[in-house]
């Protein structure tokens, strides 16, 4: 991941957040929603790359399925 990414990341939370709540109305709960949006979008992002390595490395389709089924938690 390249700070590019987490800037599109960032910039994707806001739109997501702002779809939801108010910025100017609910500062406090749309400040928290984007916060946690983006926490999801930079795990799946993670998520996505471990599984990328792993299949590099021939790793199993085992660990790749585990890790597929824990994004979906």
């Amino acid at each position: 991941m390249i700070k590019d990414d987490i800037i599109c990341m960032g910039h994707e939370a806001d739109a997501y957040a702002s779809c939801e709540w108010s910025p100017v109305e609910h500062p406090q709960y749309w400040k928290q929603y984007r916060d946690e949006h983006f926490a999801h979008l930079v795990a799946a992002t993670e998520r996505e790359a471990i599984i990328e390595i792993n299949a590099m490395h021939g790793g199993s389709i085992e660990i790749e399925a585990a890790i597929r089924q824990r994004s979906q938690s």
